[in-house]
């Protein structure tokens, strides 16, 4: 299962403190964040994503993150 989000993280700093939370938190085969994206591309790949589980996640961070539409 392939899930994408779109965010506000805006550096590869911040990338990193949301990809640590994420890997912490979930269990995901793999996870990237596309800062050149216009939408700040949040991909995570896994069996089963919570939807929720990650957009808490990164709202605890103090970021915004929403289920990109198909």
């Amino acid at each position: 299962m392939i899930e994408i989000f779109s965010t506000n993280i805006n550096s590869p700093v911040e990338a990193q403190v949301v990809l640590r939370a994420l890997q912490t938190n979930l269990t995901t085969s793999d996870i990237s964040i596309d800062l050149e994206d216009c939408d700040r591309v949040l991909r995570l790949v896994a069996k089963k994503i919570s939807h929720t589980d990650v957009i808490n996640t990164v709202n605890q961070l103090g970021f915004i993150c929403e289920v990109l539409p198909d």
